[in-house]
Parts: C-alpha cells; sequence; structure tokens
C-alpha cells in the first residue's frame, strides 16, 4: 500500500478511544518500517480534505474509519456525515476499513459494489470502552488486527476473517480473566465482524451472508 488515509476524532463519550485506535496502528508501522504515506489529521478530516484528498488517489490505498457511524455513513463527533453510501463511487480500487458501528450493512456493501478491494467492518452497533488502559488495549488491539494484517500482505478474506476471529477469541478468554463482565461485548463485536472482497468483479463476503 501506499497510502493510507486515517479518519479520527476525538468522542464525548470514549474520550480518547478513536485516538488510541491510531496511536496503536502509527506504531506498528513505524515499528515494522512499513512505507506508507498517512494523511489527515486526528479531529482534522473533515469532508472537504476528504475528498481533496481522495481525489489525489486512485489505487493501492486505505481509508481507516476511527470514528462512528451507521448503516449509510462514516460520521465525525458532531454527526456529520463524511461518507456516505452514495458516494461510494469516489472509492474505486480502495480497501475500507472501518469500526464504525453497523457500517457493513449498506455502506460496506455498496462499497464493494462500486468496487472498493476490500471492506472489513461491524453489521451491528459495537463496542469500545473507557478504563483501566490493560483492558482497553484487548479492544484496540483486536478493532486493528485486521488492519494490521491487510498491511502485512494478508488480503484474502476467508484467511483474514479465520485469523482475526481467532484473535478476537482468544482476547475474549483473556477478557474472561481480567474483567468478565466485559466480555461478551467483545464477543459483540466479534459476531458483527464482515468482511467483503471483491476481485476482479468476483464478490466474497465472510462470513457469507
Amino acid at each position: 500500500m501506499n497510502d493510507l488515509v486515517l479518519i479520527s476524532y476525538t468522542d464525548s463519550l470514549l474520550g480518547n478511544y478513536f485516538k488510541s485506535c491510531r496511536d496503536d496502528l502509527k506504531h506498528f508501522i513505524e515499528h515494522k518500517d512499513i512505507s506508507i504515506r498517512i494523511h489527515c489529521d486526528h479531529d482534522g478530516c473533515k469532508k472537504q480534505v476528504l475528498e481533496e484528498t481522495i481525489c489525489d488517489l486512485s489505487d493501492n490505498y486505505i481509508v481507516v474509519a476511527f470514528t462512528h457511524g451507521n448503516e449509510n455513513a462514516v460520521i465525525d463527533q458532531n454527526t456529520t456525515e463524511l461518507i456516505h453510501k452514495t458516494e461510494s463511487g469516489n472509492y474505486h480500487n480502495a480497501i475500507f476499513y472501518s469500526i464504525a458501528c453497523s457500517n457493513a450493512s449498506s455502506l460496506g456493501k455498496e462499497l464493494i459494489n462500486y468496487s472498493s478491494k476490500l471492506f472489513f467492518g461491524y453489521n451491528q452497533d459495537t463496542h469500545g470502552i473507557q478504563g483501566p488502559q490493560n483492558l482497553v488495549k484487548i479492544f484496540i488491539e483486536s478493532e486493528n488486527f485486521a488492519l494490521k494484517r491487510i498491511l502485512s500482505g494478508i488480503t484474502d478474506g476467508k484467511a483474514l476473517y479465520e485469523e482475526t476471529y481467532t484473535f478476537f477469541t482468544q482476547k475474549i478468554e483473556t477478557l474472561k480473566e481480567e474483567n468478565k463482565l466485559l466480555a461478551p461485548l467483545l464477543l459483540h463485536n466479534r459476531e458483527a465482524m464482515q468482511i467483503y472482497t471483491n476481485e476482479n468483479g468476483n464478490k466474497k463476503s465472510f462470513p457469507e451472508i
């Protein structure tokens, strides 16, 4: 990958959760010495900035949304729509990775219909947390696992889904030992996970729907 468009916002309820996801990803990129240009500042990826950035990209790029959303759109901290499903044609050839609630229900499908290469997201509302750092870290590592595998060269949808599902399961077991009340939240996130791929018009879903 040559370019990574990184959307993240400070949130009134989750605080720095999305920024922590961003920082974890940037640490991974720096530690692995991955050569990739990162676009957009934290709290700074307004719709106009995003659209201008995307216009300069045509292939071999990833869009990452560490923010809120719904079935149809990625939104910022003020509930302003940043990416709506009607704009899916702007993301031709992109890999689109979103931890926003419910994006896989409609937005993700539309992105794949308009020839995005791969979509990772969730088909229901999901959970991030605040609290002790060791517990927050478990959620963030789970959110970012598939993205790190993509950056490491794994883009086969089936393999990516299976590896990520296994990782979530391991972290759920860890949570059961450290805070059993939080384990069902991460379990819910795992079950809401959805990956879509489009390889030269051959569209697949993991798990199948």
